[in-house]
């Protein structure tokens, strides 16, 4: 929370707690006595049993001429040619937004303008409607500026107030509104007069309501519920939603201040985003879908809490610009105006084209539930595919990406991971997780047989394979099929030296009297003119070898080396060190 956000709630306690009494008819007055909860219980108990309305599924992009919309799922779309100055709002069945210095409706399903109104020089924060009048939230470029309107279906403003402490975005049912203010109060205000019908102390930062599908919530970061435990807010024993994010790139937010302009943002932060909804059934403390999605540019991946886990991703054809979480599924629109719609799991819904490039999308549907949509393979395909889709610049999410590649036992993850270290396109800090990945595998090893079979090819530009990862990981798994293999690339000039390494000291391990040979050529070469640290290393893990598979002959080689001046002083001392060990058991191969 900022400083003047904070210090404005400490100030509203203050206030309210050195207040007169409990009666309504205050409106945004700080001197109220916190009344335990008794007149929003009261109210709620009233409210029950009303229908509840949930908002019109809907997108809408805002483009440089004005905004396109469709109904969701399937409806047609439509365009308004118009100033627009924010992302609008769905409110019931209306689109609300502002732009030169106007505040209009447009139906949602058709685009139709319903009515207008002057914005008085203020901009849209938020609107809500109960189905007969639409309460909407305005402010200005400056704190205290804020403005709230009830206006009819005929376009008539029935109600205006300029309260001093700032309000959020409201909400609306059954002929009242809920206007949070104060950043700790949400004021339940009749419909059209205004009066002060009940008010609730929330001890969580409050500037927003939500509509879930008919079911109304009060937070900002945190969000509690509007139902028989709301009189329970003030002592925090209300139904609470409130959802772990583990640590993302970008750390993208989820909803932000309500008390904030709903101004159109072209910078990246817009792009990096949450999305997500409580599910409203039960006691409305959990998650719909039972995931929460982000957005990191192009890349889409929704989570599972509590730790976390990876449900799905994908990578949208332009940068995403908006989304929403519905009861089941999820949306996200794309600058080039595309809006992708996913079930629940990550299966492709369907895609609408609003035909047109779009700065901000916003997208209501809280109460659509989306069919599973088509299968898109296991979670290793999913990944493989997006990764294959991003260019280096998203080095971030790609880096999340391969990092939970590596979490998951599916043998093909050795593949994907295989050709993610021959990638030339990765950066550098990518390719070291992938090979560190790839090191810990435990399952694949015919990939990282058959990848070991290649070798750089200068003509068709084959590059070499990761032989060092693979080397720790087939020795781990004492797989003695590759031994050939990697002797052969210890002689391969394309071979990293830190890779001879590598594979040298897993020859320790799987080496065989057959790989003989291999391992003489090695020696002979690099006894006497190693240059590095790593070549040094692998020249005694080979000597190594040679006493344990090479019989009479192999120990011959290493004692002749051990006595030549021209071998290497710090070899030197390491073969004596290995010869006057017992001599270890030949492996009889394969």
């Amino acid at each position: 929370m900022s400083g003047r956000r904070l210090l404005a709630g400490v100030l509203a306690l203050t206030l309210a707690a050195c207040g007169g009494g409990n009666a309504t008819g205050q409106g945004f007055s700080r001197t109220w006595r916190n009344d335990g909860g008794e007149s929003i219980a009261r109210l709620e108990q009233e409210q029950r049993t009303l229908p509840k309305a949930a908002n019109t599924p809907v997108a809408v992009g805002v483009t440089a001429k004005g905004l396109r919309g469709v109904a969701l799922p399937d409806g047609d779309v439509w365009h308004v040619t118009t100033q627009v100055d924010v992302v609008p709002s769905v409110a019931g069945n209306l689109v609300i937004a502002t732009g030169g210095d106007e505040l209009f409706a447009l139906d949602a399903k058709t685009g139709k303008k319903q009515w207008s109104v002057p914005a008085q020089g203020r901009r849209l924060r938020g609107a809500a409607d109960d189905g007969g009048t639409t309460v909407v939230a305005l402010g200005g470029d400056r704190p205290g500026d804020s403005l709230l309107l009830f206006v009819d279906r005929a376009g008539a403003v029935v109600f205006e107030a300029e309260p001093e402490p700032e309000i959020g975005v409201p909400g609306a049912r059954g002929g009242v509104a809920f206007v949070p203010f104060g950043d700790q109060y949400v004021v339940a205000l009749e419909i059209p007069t205004g009066r002060e019908l009940a008010r609730v102390l929330l001890r969580d930062l409050v500037s927003r309501s939500l509509n879930v599908g008919g079911t109304l919530y009060f937070g900002e970061q945190a969000f509690v519920r509007y139902d028989d435990a709301i009189r329970f807010a003030s002592s925090n024993k209300a139904n609470r939603f409130v959802f772990p994010v583990r640590p993302l790139p970008g750390n993208p937010r989820w909803l932000g201040s309500g008390q904030a302009v709903a101004a159109v943002d072209d910078s990246a932060r817009s792009r990096i985003r949450l999305f997500a909804l409580p599910n409203a059934s039960g006691d409305g403390q959990g998650l719909a879908n039972g995931a929460y999605a982000a957005t990191y540019f192009r890349v889409v991946y929704a989570f599972t809490p509590p730790k976390g886990g990876l449900l799905f991703a994908d990578a949208l054809p332009a940068e995403a610009v908006g989304g929403a979480a519905f009861a089941s599924g999820f949306a996200f629109c794309d600058a080039s105006g595309k809006v992708h719609l996913y079930g629940a799991t990550g299966g492709r819904s369907k895609t609408l084209d609003l035909g047109e490039r779009i700065r901000a999308c916003e997208v209501d549907g809280s109460a659509l539930t989306l069919p599973a949509g088509t299968p898109r393979g296991p979670l290793v395909q999913q990944i493989d595919a997006t990764l294959s889709n991003l260019e280096p610049d998203m080095a971030a999410a790609a880096g999340l990406l391969i990092d939970e590649l590596g979490r998951l036992p599916d043998p093909d993850v050795t593949r994907v991971l295989i050709a993610l270290a021959q990638n030339s396109r990765i950066i550098n800090e990518q390719r070291t997780l992938v090979r560190r990945l790839l090191s810990e595998r435990r399952s694949g090893s015919d990939e990282m047989l058959a990848a070991l079979a290649r070798h750089y090819d200068f003509v068709s530009g084959e590059q070499p394979p990761p032989v060092g990862p693979l080397a720790d990981a087939l020795a781990a798994m004492k797989e003695s099929r590759a031994a050939a293999p990697l002797a052969r690339h210890l002689n391969d000039p394309a071979t990293s030296e830190e890779d001879v390494e590598h594979a040298a000291r897993a020859l320790e391990v799987v080496g065989t009297a057959a790989e003989v040979e291999d391992l003489r050529t090695f020696f002979a070469l690099y006894r006497a003119t190693a240059t590095s640290t790593e070549l040094v290393n692998a020249v005694i893990s080979v000597a190594s070898t040679l006493l344990r598979v090479g019989g009479a002959e192999g120990k011959a080689i290493v004692d002749r080396a051990g006595l030549d001046p021209l071998t290497l002083p710090e070899v030197r001392k390491a073969l004596a060190a290995l010869t006057a060990k017992p001599a270890p058991a030949a492996s009889s191969g394969g």
